[in-house]
């Protein structure tokens, strides 16, 4: 990642206060927390939206030889919303560094 110039992530300029350093451990270790429990539930959804994708990939061959215009549009359907999660990730990553 990039190193953020103010913020939470952000080393102090002209140091710290005893009475802020003795808070700092805590504020950074729930801060660590939090960080490791977003990107865990980051990746259970990132692996849901591969099996869905998967899914919908497996059906849109079955349906291909009966009904090729419903396995268009599910094909169509999961472009789109893959396209749509890319859009929202890179909104969220593009907020998270601003």
């Amino acid at each position: 990642g990039t190193t953020a110039l103010c913020g939470p992530d952000s080393a102090p300029i002209f140091g710290t206060s005893p009475a802020h350093a003795q808070d700092e451990p805590t504020q950074t270790q729930d801060d660590e927390t939090r960080r490791s429990e977003l990107g865990e539930r980051q990746r259970l959804v990132h692996r849901k939206m591969e099996q869905l994708e998967t899914m919908f990939e497996s059906i849109a061959q079955k349906l291909e030889a009966t009904e090729p215009e419903r396995a268009k549009r599910l094909v169509d359907a999961l472009h789109h919303a893959s396209i749509l999660c890319n859009l929202i990730r890179f909104i969220a990553d593009s907020s998270a560094v601003a």
